[in-house]
């Protein structure tokens, strides 16, 4: 059987106008606070990334298998227009989505 490969996603959408002063904010902790790594740019839009870990080789019979605590690896894609912001989140965890999705709405 092979594995399934699932994404979650979650969006946030803001009908009024956003100051730049709280998209720098946002992208100040997403980058520095959140570990988030610029993927790409354009006029209306920038997309984040942040590497997911890659749990470690299970222990031997002596050793028992170290746990991974490391968040789930995630991709952002913030767009603005004229009257609006979009927040896309997207990740394989959906407990990284959620965690995410609270952390971006309470500081918008």
């Amino acid at each position: 059987m092979s594995k399934k490969h699932i994404e979650f996603e979650a969006k946030i959408k803001i009908k009024d106008k956003v100051d730049a002063k709280t998209l720098l904010g946002l992208l100040k902790q997403l980058t520095k606070d959140l570990g988030f790594a610029i993927k790409k740019i354009e006029s209306d839009e920038i997309t984040l990334f942040r590497a997911g870990k890659t749990p470690p080789p299970k222990g031997n019979k002596t050793e028992p298998a170290a746990e991974v605590t490391e968040e789930a690896g995630a991709e952002i894609e913030i767009e603005v227009s004229s009257d609006e912001l979009e927040i896309e989140i997207e990740s394989e965890n959906i407990e990284t989505v959620k965690d995410l999705a609270s952390k971006i709405a309470a500081l918008l």
